[in-house]
């Protein structure tokens, strides 16, 4: 099978992610709380020197995207002491699981692998969210 980004970006397109509320066809420009969680498929943040969209050399092609799940506002999910309200944190763990299942029905390449990380700085969106974000590479060998 080749690599097709088109494939790749329509796929997490129809992504259905037990617990995301929302989904958008690419970074919204806003998202609403009512909304949260809501996911979306992006390009690897510019700048980011640890992912490239796209690749080849003598190993094969390689295309990496990214999909993102907004999941709370951080001044929402911040304790009086500033640590992560248990909540939210199950909730990450939740949806990690969640999107690990939908992530294994992707086939836009011959092999599929991610990583998911949580965090607060999302280029993508630029809201202040804890966000779970994927990076999905896929590869032709």
């Amino acid at each position: 099978m080749s690599i097709s980004a088109a494939t790749a970006l329509s796929q997490l397109q129809a992504l259905t992610i037990t617990g995301v509320t929302a989904y958008f066809d690419s970074p919204p420009s806003a998202i609403l709380d009512t909304q949260l969680p809501a996911g979306f498929p992006a390009l690897p943040a510019i700048g980011n020197t640890a992912v490239t969209a796209f690749s080849c050399d003598d190993l094969g092609r390689r295309l990496s995207v990214q999909y993102i799940v907004a999941v709370e506002r951080v001044n929402q999910s911040l304790a009086v002491n500033q640590a992560i309200r248990p909540t939210v944190f199950e909730t990450l763990f939740d949806l990690i699981d969640a999107m690990t299942t939908a992530f294994l029905t992707l086939d836009f390449a011959n092999f599929v692998e991610w990583q998911i990380r949580a965090t607060t700085d999302v280029e993508a969106i630029r809201y202040g969210f804890w966000c779970l974000i994927a990076t999905i590479t896929g590869r032709d060998s």
